[in-house]
């Protein structure tokens, strides 16, 4: 089914719906044809919705995938700032976006029917060492590391995905957990701050069904 025949049969249902879903296509399809106009370092490929908010800085590269949406949240839509010329954040199809922020500095890539909000993606972080003295340490900045979150993962709120971590398809990270250069396999859960030992959610479903 077309989404076209889907909307028409939404309305038929549940005209509220339908019109909400209709201004975030419309607003989504104005941001689109404004990025191609004016700023062509930023793809989005149509369609898009925006239920929030969204926002693209700084001079890297940023493509997002068909179909994805921007949802409200407890902080408003979605923010990416690229920070080096050569930054690129790769965000796949089918997404769902709620009150994220993205920095990048060196490359964030996100797969398919990803489902994040109020939580922090960036692949670079500072040091600051507060210098009192002329012979004290200085701020200095720490590399970035790539970033790369699979197909198909569930990102819980108010959790960071920090410089070089890797998240395998049809994973899960839970509520407040902070991955620090974590590798996190295929269909595990990731918790804890910092995440340490992400579990397989096979292991997860035993344990419910020996306890059921």
């Amino acid at each position: 089914m077309s989404n076209v025949s889907k909307v028409i049969r939404l309305f038929g249902s549940n005209p509220a719906g339908a019109a909400g879903l209709l201004k975030a296509l419309l607003r989504g399809t104005f941001t689109v044809f404004y990025f191609r106009l004016f700023n062509r370092r930023v793809r989005i490929v149509f369609p898009f919705f925006m239920y929030e908010t969204f926002r693209v800085s700084g001079p890297g590269k940023v493509f997002i995938g068909g179909s994805c949406s921007i949802y409200p949240n407890m902080f408003d839509g979605v923010s990416i700032v690229t920070l080096d010329p050569n930054a690129e954040v790769h965000i796949g199809m089918n997404c769902s976006l709620g009150g994220v922020t993205i920095r990048c500095q060196e490359r964030i890539e996100i797969g398919d029917r990803i489902m994040a909000g109020h939580s922090l993606i960036q692949d670079c972080m500072l040091a600051e060492c507060p210098a009192a003295r002329p012979n004290d340490v200085v701020p200095r900045e720490m590399p970035s590391r790539a970033i790369r979150i699979g197909r198909n993962v569930w990102v819980g709120a108010q959790s960071c995905i920090l410089r070089g971590t890797k998240i395998g398809d049809d994973s899960v990270v839970s509520l407040g957990t902070v991955c620090y250069g974590a590798g996190i396999e295929e269909y595990q859960l990731a918790s804890g701050n910092p995440s340490l030992r992400p579990v397989p959610i096979t292991r997860l479903m035993r344990m419910q069904d020996i306890r059921g």
